[in-house]
């Protein structure tokens, strides 16, 4: 008699378990089209050009230099929307040890730099004299992942030193190499 009872039992869930997912509705996705516009999809081809254009959406501050802090030690008197446009030529901007500019990216988050940049290789070239060649800085060697690190002579000159890094087929990116001031050592 327990015997049947129990087969019963197990006959008439396994019923019940196969009609309500028979009777289950397949609804289809709905995707929410706003969501989608806040992506920004780059095709392949300009992925790779953006990996040697660090300074894409980038807004550089000449007006203010920085120390480690975040705290401002130099002041210059010209307005911060002409610090953006002012002639290049006209103006050099050098950072000693320990100074920054202010840099802002896509978020309009800051960030401190100080000049140097990232440069990453196919295959390692001598790295004094990729810097004599592009008339740039040679900073620090990070040889085992084959990079180096780099700094312009006159900060003014970085966006014109970068673009020359976009037709080297050695160079696989750039990328400007930078501090967060919301991040504090413990």
């Amino acid at each position: 008699m327990e015997i049947r009872l129990n087969t019963k039992n197990i006959f008439l869930l396994l019923i019940t378990l196969f009609a309500t997912t028979s009777y289950a509705e397949k609804k289809p996705v709905a995707v929410n089209k706003a969501i989608i516009e806040n992506f920004v999809v780059v095709p392949l081809s300009q992925k790779d050009a953006l990996k040697k254009d660090p300074l894409f959406g980038v807004q550089l501050d000449f007006t203010k230099k920085y120390n480690i802090d975040n705290e401002i030690i130099y002041r210059s008197d010209m307005k911060e929307e002409e610090s953006t446009i002012f002639d290049q030529n006209s103006s050099n901007l050098i950072l000693r040890s320990g100074e920054y500019i202010q840099v802002k990216d896509l978020r309009n988050k800051p960030f401190l730099f100080d000049g140097s940049f990232i440069i990453e290789f196919t295959e390692m070239p001598d790295f004094e004299n990729f810097a004599v060649m592009n008339d740039i800085t040679f900073v620090t060697s990070l040889s085992d992942i084959s990079m180096g690190v780099f700094k312009p002579k006159n900060l003014t000159e970085l966006d014109s030193k970068i673009q020359n890094f976009k037709f080297d087929e050695n160079i696989i990116s750039v990328t400007l190499d930078l501090i967060d001031p919301s991040i504090k050592p413990e």
